[in-house]
């Protein structure tokens, strides 16, 4: 890997507000210039940035039809 450098436009750290852990971890590794490895918070950071797909009123829609 080489040593490049993001811009210092970029200056958030590494990951932060990135929708993907595979994009929080390419950009360490330009960052660092070692192949980075996906960690805890890298998953963290993006679940608590992940909307959810269902909405309560769906889901009691569905736990509704179940008990039935």
């Amino acid at each position: 890997m080489s040593n490049r450098r993001r811009p210092s436009s970029c200056s958030a750290p590494p990951g932060a507000g990135k929708s993907t852990v595979a994009q929080a971890v390419f950009e360490r590794t330009l960052d660092t210039g070692t192949r980075a490895q996906p960690t805890t918070e890298d998953f963290l950071r993006t679940i608590s940035r992940t909307r959810p797909t269902v909405t309560t009123e769906m889901a009691l829609e569905f736990a509704d039809h179940t008990i039935r």
